[in-house]
Parts: structure tokens; C-alpha cells; sequence
């Protein structure tokens, strides 16, 4: 399944965590949407490849 946080989040918060489990990878996400409402996150991920791909679009979001 492919995501898009981008799409989901306009800023992050500057503290967020990501857990490394025997069988699979969470992101816990906070900040702000399009629409500056107030958004909180978890994706779960069970391969390496889509984790690593997720993290990636971190990228570019602006950080407050």
C-alpha cells in the first residue's frame, strides 16, 4: 500500500519517533494538515523497503 504523507500533513512538530519491531516498522507522526487542524499519525509498515520509502517523504515538509 502506497501513502502519502505529504497529502496528509502541511508541518510536522519537530519531536516524532518511528519503532524498529522483529516484525515490522511504525512511523507516530504530529503537526498540522492543509487546513491547520491539529493531526496525529501512526503508519505501520511490515517490509524494510516501504518504511525507508515513507521516511523519504519526510522530506520537504516544513518542521515547526
Amino acid at each position: 500500500m502506497l501513502i502519502d504523507i505529504q497529502q496528509d500533513f502541511a508541518s510536522l512538530n519537530e519531536e516524532n519517533r518511528f519503532t524498529l519491531a522483529a516484525n515490522g516498522y511504525t512511523i507516530y507522526l504530529n503537526g498540522t494538515d492543509h487546513d491547520e487542524n491539529y493531526v496525529s499519525k501512526t503508519y505501520v509498515f511490515v517490509d524494510q523497503d516501504s518504511f525507508f520509502e515513507a521516511l523519504k517523504q519526510l522530506d520537504g515538509i516544513e518542521v515547526c
